[in-house]
This record gives C-alpha cells, structure tokens and sequence, in this order.
C-alpha cells in the first residue's frame, strides 16, 4: 500500500488499513523531524544499507524489522542477523540505495499514527521509523523477486541480481525461456541443456557486480536457448518419419490421467492387448486384435506435426483439466515434439479409427499412442501405449 503525503487520504487510509493505530496530523518533513539523536540513529542506518555493512545496519533495527513488496498486504518480519543479512540485498535494492543518495539530505518527519516517516522522490512512504530512530517498517514496491530465492543467494553476481529490478526481470525472462527449452528440445541439444545451463551460470558468475556484464551474458544465453528452439522445430519437421514410425507396434499397456492405483491399472491393462502394423510410404495402419479374428485397416487422413507444449497449453492448461492422480493434470508420460496422425477408414467414421500419437524427445524418452479418439484439440488424455517389434 502507498501512502503519499496528504493527511486526510492517509488518515482514512490508516483507518481501514492499521484499525489498531490513532490517526494524528500528519506532518510534512520540513515542519518537523526527528529529534537530533534519533535522526543521527536512523541516518546511521541508512549509510550502513548503501554501504553494504548489513551487520552494521542490523543492531540499528534493535533485532526486528517488519517489511512487504509490492501488492503485498502482509509485513514480513526479520527478527535475526542472518536473516537480514541475506534478505537485504533484495529489499536495499538498487532502486532503494539510489533513492537514499539522490535525497541531498534525508528528512524523516512526523507523523503517520505513532511512527515518523521517510518519503521517496515521488512523495511515498517507504519507511516507518520509531520516534527513537529505530527503522520498523519497509514497503519497497520496487521489489521485484528473480527466479531463484535470494535468500539463498550466495554468489556476488547473484547478489548483484537480487539488488538490481532491470536483472532480476531478466532472469525471470531466462527462466521462461529455459522452462521452454525442456519441453522443446530433443536428442543431444535436450541431454546438454541442464549442463549448458550449469556453465553459463558459472560464467555469469565471473561477472561479480559488473550490472552490464551479467546483462549482456543472460542475453545472450536467452538467445541461445531461443535459437535451439527455433532450430529444433526446423529439424522435427524435417524428420524421417517413415524410418521413426513404420514398422509393427504392440501395446504394452494402458495409460489413462482418470485412472489411479494398482486396481484401476489391473482392470485396464486385462484389455490392452492390440497390434499395429504402420507404414507411412502407403499411409496404412492395420489393426490386430489376438481376441478377434479379424483385422481393421485404416489410412493416415493427415499429419500434424507440432509440440506438446502448444497442445497442453491450448487444451489442458486453458481449461484447467485435472486427474484423479494427486493433482496431475492428464498427463501422459510426453515432452517435446507432438505428432499427431489422424486415421479414417470409407467404411467407418474417425473416431472409431482413432489417432496415433508420436510424442516425446529420443529414444527412451518416445512414445507412440494409441487413442480412439481426441480429448479436446490434438490431446489424448488415454490410450495404449505401444512399443515397436525389433
């Protein structure tokens, strides 16, 4: 919550906000500040923050300091050494310490209920003081959390991070980015991703608290990971799908996001037992089932060759599908490439001839599926999972 220095609005403010707080006059910095001894206490303070002596700034705040970001309705409270040592670099951030040196001369006047105040340039509140000096509220709504937790941060050049809006964005862009990458990349690019990844945060590292440096190498790491992605969509539609798919399949069981448990599996699988004979130079794909004598044979209608990332994300994320498995939403064991052949017979409809489903990055990590027919758009949420005849 802002506050801005208009007594009347603060004090409704307060009302509805702070109901345990009365609601003096508040006073304008020039008109009153606080006395000489607390104000040389909380200047003090505020020369430890810019100066990085966190442990100096800390036993100015008595043991405890109450702080929020922005949209934050709640205080978070530091009430130890090491606590506030690894937190400050996140809310003393770079917006902050400008802040306090671009003011000629800090001013912390009275009164917002019992506390003294300080105003930032734009005529908010950021700090609450008590009349002895003692800082008792931060609200920095120029907080803006990176991806990782800066709590934990240990390196310079995450510090560096943490201190800095314009870095921790970019990180969080980085971050996108990479969550991106694991879904999208396959074979040798998908195996070196996480190790890519270590590296460039080691290089990152070097950086220390050179802003322009880590910016210009996250940079360039978000462009890397951007360039694999386009690279690998390039290369999946060029794929040798004849060599990937044609062959003979059989089921090796049944996969279904509705089914949990041993005793679901045992119910489904006491059916899954079916053959598929693919070639795609022909577009055909029979159907083999050891129950009945008869085979059904079905042409290939299309190829659609896309990712599972752009089907979950317009199906199962848009309208908020959820399993029974714990809170697993549909899914089935795939990432990464999504092919997806239609299969139609003259003599019957679509749905009975189903779709095939070719999902996943290399090797191991593919699958081919059976469906009878599409979940909603290019998603299946159950069918037989087949594994290829040597």
């Amino acid at each position: 919550m802002k506050f801005k220095k208009n007594p009347v609005s603060n004090c409704l403010l307060i009302l509805f906000s702070f109901t345990l707080f009365s609601c003096p006059v508040l006073s304008s910095p020039d008109e009153e500040i606080l006395p000489p001894e607390a104000m040389a206490k909380a200047k003090a303070f505020f020369e430890a923050v810019v100066n990085e002596n966190f442990i100096t700034a800390y036993k100015y705040t008595n043991g405890t300091l109450k702080w929020r970001g922005p949209g934050a309705s709640d205080n978070k409270v530091i009430d130890t050494e090491k606590e506030f040592v690894r937190v400050a670099p996140l809310i003393f951030n770079e917006t902050f310490v400008n802040e306090v040196k671009n003011q000629a001369e800090i001013k912390i006047g009275c009164c917002l209920s019992s506390f003294y105040v300080w105003y930032n340039s734009n005529e908010e509140i950021v700090f609450w003081f008590n009349d002895d000096g003692t800082p008792y509220v931060l609200v920095n709504d120029s907080i803006v959390d990176p991806s990782f937790d800066c709590t934990q941060a240990r390196e310079v050049g995450e510090k560096t991070i943490c201190q800095s809006p314009r870095l921790a964005k970019q990180d969080n862009i980085l971050a996108t980015e990479y969550k991106k990458a694991k879904v999208f990349l396959t074979d040798i690019a998908y195996r070196s991703l996480k190790s890519e990844q270590i590296k460039f945060i080691k290089s990152r590292n070097t950086c220390g608290r050179n802003q322009a440096c880590i910016f210009k190498v996250t940079k360039n790491r978000i462009l890397e990971i951007r360039d694999l992605i386009h690279a690998e969509k390039t290369k999946h539609n060029d794929s040798n799908l004849n060599e990937q798919l044609s062959g003979t399949w059989r089921s090796s069981g049944f996969k279904s996001a509705a089914y949990c448990g041993k005793q679901a599996d045992e119910e489904i699988n006491s059916n899954s037992k079916i053959k598929v004979i693919i070639d795609i130079n022909s577009r055909e794909v029979e159907f083999r089932d050891p129950k009945k004598p008869s085979k059904r044979s079905c042409s290939i209608n299309r190829i659609i060759e896309t990712t599972f990332a752009k089907v979950y994300f317009n199906t199962a994320y848009t309208n908020n599908y959820w399993g029974s498995c714990g809170g697993d939403i549909f899914q089935l064991p795939f990432s990464g490439n999504y092919t997806a052949l239609e299969l139609v017979n003259s003599n019957i409809n679509k749905s009975e001839c189903g779709v095939l489903v070719f999902s996943g990055h290399s090797g191991a990590d593919s699958n081919l599926l059976y469906s009878s027919e599409y979940r909603d758009g290019l998603l299946v949420d159950s069918g037989f999972v087949l594994v290829k005849e040597e």
